[in-house]
């Protein structure tokens, strides 16, 4: 008869008497540790009116200068909050800053989303269907949609920062560097041509976010998984509430009426007729001082020639003044004809107009009056020759 026992060098694992074989089973995988939080981001829209400067609008309703005013909408989004729900979870877990390169990071998730809506009377336009992100390197626009009155803006972790973000220490980096506030803008918003001047119009903002991430350290090092998932919801900053007291997260802008214009504009005045004025560098005509009584005298004739008086100086002056009387009528008398022709017809052929300038009308009442003159001292010559015969 034989009897068994233990082969030397193959005994079980477990010490113990006997043959024997000693299994268990592995216990099922623990998931990570699932930590989720639900928070509040305070918020604000400004408004920049015919390219001036972003305002909140906090003070007064905004004023464009007209209907074609073109206004630029920016959300605002204050992310203090979130570096403060960063320290908590850090205490909650007794996590230091020298543990934060050991808590790895994967599958990160990083974004924002912001809409703002029109009210009736205004409107989006091409320019609207991009938008600019400010306050972070880190975060970039990712889209725009504009659908109607409502346009959506979604930003998010760059693809850079994503390879970056590697540990908890990379990841708070990014969020401390961020400014405060984030704020995208969406430019190219105008007026309809249905909107009214004087109208108050009030655009809507909402803002959203989420960061969800996995956090691991290593066994060595007695760690833990948790996968973490953040939400927030924007809010209006206590003291930049818009002007007209609302609920929500808003902007209310209006624009001036246009300047009437008058149906009746101001017609010149007809020109009053000027007086005769002679041309620019003649002498203004002068009356001629009477001539004084002469004695007679006996005037004796030159030979070969008129006297310069007596009977004969006295017809050649007589005929130069009844010539020069002669053109002066004849000058009139063209003017009347010319007068006549106009009043019955312009453009008759017998007798062309005559056009006469305020300097030729000055010349020709010059040239009457001096022969008339000369016609008065040769009759008063001729008058004197004849006493001078007699006596």
């Amino acid at each position: 008869t034989w009897n068994g026992e233990q082969k030397a060098g193959l005994e079980d694992a477990k010490v113990q008497d006997g043959i024997t074989y000693t299994v268990k089973y592995k216990a099922a995988p623990v998931e990570p540790l699932e930590v989720s939080q639900e928070g509040v981001l305070p918020g604000d829209l400004l408004g920049a009116v015919d390219s001036g400067a972003a305002d909140t609008e906090h003070d007064a309703v905004a004023v464009a200068e007209g209907r074609s005013s073109v206004l630029a909408l920016t959300g605002a989004l204050y992310v203090d909050d979130i570096r403060q729900q960063m320290v908590a979870i850090e205490k909650q877990y007794s996590q230091t800053a020298p543990d934060f390169a050991d808590i790895a990071i994967s599958e990160a998730d990083f974004s924002f989303t912001a809409a703002l809506t029109l009210p009736v009377g205004m409107a989006f336009t091409d320019a609207s269907k991009s938008a600019v992100l400010s306050g972070s390197a880190d975060f970039e626009v990712s889209s725009v949609e504009v659908a109607g009155q409502v346009v959506t803006v979604k930003f998010a972790l760059t693809d850079a920062a994503k390879e970056k973000v590697k540990t908890y220490g990379d990841l708070k980096a990014v969020v401390d560097a961020a400014q405060s506030p984030l704020q995208v803008t969406v430019s190219g918003v105008t007026f309809t041509a249905d909107s009214t001047p004087d109208t108050e119009y009030t655009v809507t903002g909402e803002v959203s976010g989420r960061f969800s991430a996995l956090a691991s350290k290593s066994a060595a090092t007695g760690g833990r998984d948790i996968r973490f998932a953040f939400t927030w919801n924007g809010e209006q900053k206590a003291g930049l509430e818009d002007a007209k007291v609302q609920d929500g997260v808003t902007y209310t802008v209006k624009y001036k009426a246009e300047a009437p214009i008058d149906p009746t504009p101001d017609e010149p005045e007809p020109s009053k007729p000027e007086p005769n004025e002679p041309e620019p560098g003649k002498p203004e005509p002068t009356k001629p001082e009477p001539s004084k009584p002469q004695s007679a005298q006996p005037v004796t004739p030159k030979k070969g020639g008129l006297a310069a008086t007596g009977a004969e100086g006295g017809v050649l002056a007589l005929g130069a003044t009844l010539f020069t009387l002669a053109g002066v009528a004849a000058l009139r008398r063209r003017e009347r004809l010319r007068v006549i022709s106009g009043n019955s017809g312009a453009g008759s052929e017998s007798c062309p107009p005559l056009v006469m300038s305020k300097g030729d009308r000055g010349s020709l009442a010059l040239r009457t009056w001096r022969a008339r003159s000369a016609l008065d001292a040769t009759s008063r010559s001729s008058a004197a020759y004849a006493l001078r015969r007699k006596s």
